[in-house]
């Protein structure tokens, strides 16, 4: 003789006498549709319920009664499409969950007022992959790719009104600078973020001011092709050893023989602080204007 498990429909209580849960049950736990409640009464979970637990469709709410998520759910947790709401009743994210308030893959996220912020790809929750980011009145600000909510890798950044401000690698690696009237301000190497290495400076006219090689986001001045030293340097510069690489613009480790990103062999170059002649180690005054080479 088989024996055939029957759902039946019930109601369990709080020691306050609320109720607790009222649905079906299958085997003595929730199973199928039913609701669970906060113990002052308030609605806590409506929809599918399986060996006790969320799974399935269905809404959850905050104690206040605020839907907070609604849309798929599996062992208790969201997982699977849905859509995660702020106490306002805006949407805050929606996509594809894989835990409590943990979005992986596809996904878009919100400004409280309800604007979207993000839209792409989202690795626990966090952006990560491509993706596009917009300012609170709506327009684009970044697009490319992210890593773990921070820009990483190539992407292309924008001001408020649209205009480009810059494209290339974010982090290492060659890239493009814009002023705010679209005018190309720098071309060439970045490392974390700065001006490193081979690059060309140019004014908001579009005019070529600096055309040589930049460490920490400033000239080196090894190239006096150019008349505008006096535009970068002051009181403050001195004769120094060039701390990144001649061959890949890489920075170089204090005192390195070698460089660690290509492997050639470091040339350490002296550079005059006061005009900017390139020098040769053991010259004792500059060439070009006279200036004495104490290091």
């Amino acid at each position: 003789m088989v024996n055939i498990m029957q759902h039946y429909y019930e109601k369990i209580f709080y020691e306050n006498g609320n109720v607790k849960y009222e649905g079906y049950f299958l085997n003595g736990k929730a199973d199928g549709k039913g609701k669970e409640y906060y113990h002052d009464g308030d609605l806590k979970y409506e929809g599918d319920f399986a060996d006790g637990k969320w799974s399935g469709r269905g809404k959850h709410y905050y104690g206040n009664g605020v839907l907070v998520y609604e849309g798929n759910f599996a062992n208790g947790e969201w997982f699977g499409e849905g859509k995660h709401y702020n106490e306002n009743g805006n949407v805050k994210y929606e996509g594809n969950f894989a835990g409590f308030m943990k979005l992986n893959g596809k996904g878009k996220e919100y400004y409280n007022d309800g604007d979207l912020k993000y839209e792409g790809d989202f690795a626990d929750g966090k952006w990560s992959g491509k993706g596009k980011e917009y300012y609170l009145n709506g327009i684009l600000k970044h697009e490319g790719d992210f890593d773990y909510g921070n820009w990483s890798g190539r992407g292309k950044g924008y001001y408020e009104d649209g205009i480009l401000k810059y494209e290339g690698n974010v982090d290492d690696g060659e890239g493009k600078e814009y002023y705010e009237n679209g005018t190309l301000k720098y071309e060439g190497y970045f490392v974390s973020g700065e001006l490193n290495g081979k690059g060309k400076y140019y004014d908001k006219d579009g005019v070529l001011k600096y055309d040589g090689d930049f460490i920490g986001g400033e000239p080196c001045y090894l190239d006096k092709k150019l008349e505008c030293k006096d535009d970068f340097l002051n009181e403050d510069t001195q004769i120094g050893i060039i701390s990144t690489c001649h061959n890949c613009g890489a920075q170089l480790r204090e005192n390195a023989k070698f460089c660690t990103n290509c492997g050639i062999a470091v040339q350490k170059t002296l550079f005059c602080r006061q005009c900017g002649a390139k020098l040769e180690i053991g010259d004792k005054f500059c060439y070009e204007c006279g200036t004495a080479c104490e290091l």
